[in-house]
């Protein structure tokens, strides 16, 4: 069975989703599944970003983008709020995008 998304997950993915439709693309082959490292209890959504090789992973208080040189990893421990983590994240994405 896998896990419900947390809440951190679930605003990082609608903010994410938003930002894609504004630049014209959408998380494809999204899964939601349990993460391979955390356990069965804890959820992970992975998707491609359409048009693009760069793949998102959101944890379930961390994200994480990933692509042709680019590896950049949003983790708890270096932001103060979830919303600065969340902001950075997308911040990266909407750089990668537009390149």
């Amino acid at each position: 069975m896998t896990p419900e998304p947390t809440e951190f997950q679930s605003s990082c993915e609608s903010q994410l989703s938003s930002l894609l439709a504004r630049t014209g693309r959408c998380l494809e082959s999204r899964e939601l599944q349990p993460d391979p490292l955390r356990g069965v209890d804890t959820p992970l959504i992975t998707g491609l970003i359409s048009g693009t090789s760069f793949r998102v992973y959101i944890y379930s208080d961390e994200a994480q983008l990933h692509g042709p040189e680019i590896d950049h990893r949003f983790e708890a421990l270096d932001f103060q709020t979830k919303d600065e983590l969340t902001s950075a994240f997308l911040q990266a994405v909407d750089n990668a995008v537009a390149n």
